[in-house]
């Protein structure tokens, strides 16, 4: 059974890929959407990843898994948001030891699959150049719910923006640790999305993609 992961760090483009890839392979395709904070915690995620916490990773992981474990279709290739890069969660909240653990679950359900990783490399600077403006609407959000003052917002704000860019900093060598780990995979490809334009960059993943399946 094939089973293709799309993956990358924040604003990456893994989103805007598997819906052209589904939308241009329907039928042919079961699609796995990305089990995220925002998806079981609708209000205590509202600030996104900088808002989660190790026991709201942990059960997204492992909601993930049993869905991955759920997988029985052979007919048609699988296509998923993230998945086992979920890992990148886990060792940032819980640590090595959680980490090595979980890696181990994803391993072993993923052993029967055929399963093919495309990376979407994305540095830090361009993920948070591309978020920035999402993130202001968050902090706006935030300032009206906590009725912050108006004399302290752009103070808030600033600091804000700066904890959401360490965030994406942070987690950018984990994306590669993980990718560079994934020992038990078919194939691995890394796809650059830095400067390439939405339409370049879906025709780059799609004709990838068309080898696969």
């Amino acid at each position: 059974m094939r089973y293709v992961i799309i993956a990358g760090p924040q604003s990456s483009g893994k989103t805007t890929a598997v819906n052209y890839l589904s939308t241009f392979y329907m039928g042919k395709v079961i699609v796995h959407r990305e089990i995220n904070p925002l998806l079981l915690y609708p209000k205590t995620a509202r600030l996104g990843s900088i808002a989660a916490t190790g026991e709201m990773q942990n059960k997204i992981m492992r909601a993930d898994l049993r869905r991955l474990k759920m997988v029985t279709n052979e007919s048609k290739t699988h296509l998923a948001e993230t998945d086992v890069f979920h890992l990148v969660y886990i060792l940032l909240y819980l640590g090595e030891e959680a980490y090595k653990r979980a890696f181990q679950e994803y391993k072993e359900a993923l052993t029967n699959f055929r399963t093919t990783v495309i990376f979407i490399n994305t540095k830090p600077e361009v993920s948070f150049a591309r978020r920035k403006e999402e993130y202001a609407k968050r902090v706006v959000a935030e300032v009206i719910r906590q009725e912050i003052p108006l004399e302290n917002q752009p103070d808030f704000t600033i600091k804000m923006l700066a904890v959401y860019q360490k965030r994406i900093t942070d987690l950018y060598p984990l994306w590669l640790r993980v990718f560079n780990e994934l020992n038990f995979c078919e194939a691995k490809i890394k796809v650059e999305n830095n400067g390439l334009s939405e339409a370049g960059f879906v025709k780059q993943v799609q004709k990838i993609f068309a080898a696969l399946v």
